[in-house]
């Protein structure tokens, strides 16, 4: 490259080979800033979200103790009257007939074991990390419904 004097201008060459630098800084400064900013506000929108999850899971595991605590209150006290009615039945045995005896004995176990599944049951819907899990009923417990009593003819009213 020759330079000639004519061509040459002085402050002004300088000054616009000089310009563009501080605007390529305003540039690169504000692009910067820009990427900052981004990435600010994307955090913020993770942290959001993870305690969006987190109320979630709380609101969750209120709404399951609130029913843990309704069926305790309702299904478990009921059961357990149940099985101390059965209970009662059992230890005046002396007065009832054969049948109603066997009936008795049946209804007490039946609800001694619902007792145990419900326990299970209740643990699991209070804290599900920490239950154990719920075993299936053993085949070898013979239910025999309470509503199929048939009273042998000679121990018939009337």
């Amino acid at each position: 490259m020759t330079t000639d004097s004519g061509d040459f201008q002085g402050g002004l060459d300088v000054l616009a080979a000089l310009a563009p630098m501080p605007l390529a800084w305003a540039m690169g400064f504000a692009a910067r800033i820009r990427q900052e900013l981004l990435a600010a506000a994307e955090r913020r929108a993770a942290d959001a979200r993870r305690a969006q999850a987190l109320e979630a899971a709380q609101a969750t595991q209120r709404e399951r103790a609130r029913i843990a605590g309704e069926m305790h209150d309702v299904v478990a006290h009921s059961l357990t009257l149940l099985v101390v009615h059965a209970e009662t039945l059992r230890a005046r045995g002396g007065e009832l007939p054969d049948w109603a005896r066997v009936q008795a004995d049946g209804l007490a176990a039946a609800g001694r074991q619902s007792s145990g599944e419900l326990r299970d049951l209740l643990r699991m819907l209070r804290d599900p990390a920490d239950a154990a899990p719920l075993q299936p009923v053993p085949a070898s417990v013979s239910w025999r419904p309470c509503w199929t009593v048939t009273v042998p003819r000679e121990e018939r009213p009337g």
